[in-house]
């Protein structure tokens, strides 16, 4: 969050797979950065509903999985970046 703050971008956090998709819902968001495994609901789950709820939002799917990253592709994610990764990664995808 810090460096994506140092790169001039406005952050916003969400605790839990809930919060996330309630924030992205709204109109002011231009990208959502989802880690998938963050919580106890499946998060494919969140990824659907997100996409059902504003399918204009792009995802970057973020995981230390492989496995994980090649489903969040499956489910639109526009970006996906495997951990660990580096902030100018980040950044490049953002």
């Amino acid at each position: 969050m810090v460096g994506l703050q140092a790169a001039d971008y406005r952050v916003e956090c969400a605790e839990n797979g809930k919060s996330l998709l309630r924030r992205l819902c709204r109109s002011d968001i231009d990208l959502g950065i989802v880690d998938i495994v963050i919580d106890e609901r499946d998060d494919f789950e969140i990824l659907c509903e997100l996409r059902k709820a504003n399918s204009g939002v792009p995802l970057i799917a973020i995981s230390g999985t492989n496995q994980y990253i090649e489903i969040s592709e499956r489910f639109g994610c526009y970006q996906t970046l495997l951990k660990p990764f580096t902030l100018p990664q980040l950044v490049t995808a953002v």
